[in-house]
């Protein structure tokens, strides 16, 4: 399908430039090494934005059931965030390479260095196999009239409901019979923060900054703040020439620019 470049503002898309085979060719290339990275960035992005919703719950006061499908779709996310993140790595460097030990160590650091990784690691687990723990959700004022939160879980309920690893037995034989794990999700959200970080500086970084800078140079073709700049096409044409079977994709210059400031690539 040939393509051109269109600026699309008001619901019409204006063509601006038809495309030779190679611009055309380089610009797809370009769109799929971000689009790439921009959904593995989306998984992270999940993770952190179902947590703040459990925080929204929490203070506005609304039915418990939902604070718990929350919590089971942070479980979720966060099982796929890792997931997604190690198949990728794994099938673009390899098992034995650099970039995917690097992914490996770090999840294997915040899992050795943090309980409250380890146990919401277990916990996910324990939802998908063995269905919800029981948790009591209290909340009440701190003497600065701000919003205090638990969750209290039972011990030997959680034991006998499936067989953790023997690492986290450990880790419970020095707990209380009922603890809180409130404050295991801020932690485990900066494990994951972490593990992140190091993942997006383990992928292709140099291609993926190459790309962002070349899509910052279509920026010359928006005419204002409330034009988007689109790779536009058409399969075929129906009547009174009329293009029908339409293709297009936005140019994402917030993303590149984000891109452009915040990802470095590994030295070495």
């Amino acid at each position: 399908m040939s393509k051109s470049l269109a600026r699309y503002k008001n619901k019409e898309f204006v063509v601006i430039k038809h495309l030779s085979f190679e611009e055309q060719a380089t610009i797809e290339v370009m769109f799929q090494v971000i689009n790439d990275f921009d959904v593995q960035n989306l998984k992270f992005e999940i993770v952190r934005d179902i947590y703040q919703e459990m925080l929204d719950t929490l203070q506005s006061g609304k039915p418990s059931h939902i604070l718990f499908r929350q919590l089971m779709e942070l479980m979720s996310t966060f099982n796929a965030f890792l997931n997604h993140w190690n198949t990728s790595l794994k099938r673009t460097f390899g098992e034995n390479s650099k970039n995917y030990n690097d992914f490996k160590k770090s999840t294997a650091e915040q899992y050795d260095n943090h309980f409250e990784y380890r146990f919401l690691y277990g916990l996910r687990n324990y939802i998908h196999h063995c269905g919800m723990p029981n948790i009591m959700v209290t909340s009440k004022l701190d003497e600065n009239e701000n919003q205090v939160h638990h969750f209290m879980v039972n011990k030997t309920e959680l034991i006998e409901g499936m067989d953790w690893k023997k690492r986290i037995l450990s880790d419970f034989a020095s707990m209380n019979e009922s603890f809180d794990i409130f404050p295991y999700f801020k932690v485990l959200i900066q494990c994951v923060t972490r593990i992140h970080t190091i993942a997006i500086n383990n992928i292709d970084t140099v291609k993926l900054l190459i790309c962002a800078q070349r899509m910052i140079t279509y920026k010359k073709y928006l005419d204002d703040d409330n034009t988007q700049l689109v790779l536009f096409g058409y399969s075929t044409m129906g009547k009174e020439d009329a293009p029908k079977n339409l293709h297009w994709e936005q140019f994402k210059f917030d993303l590149a620019e984000y891109l452009i400031k915040q990802i470095k690539p590994t030295q070495g």
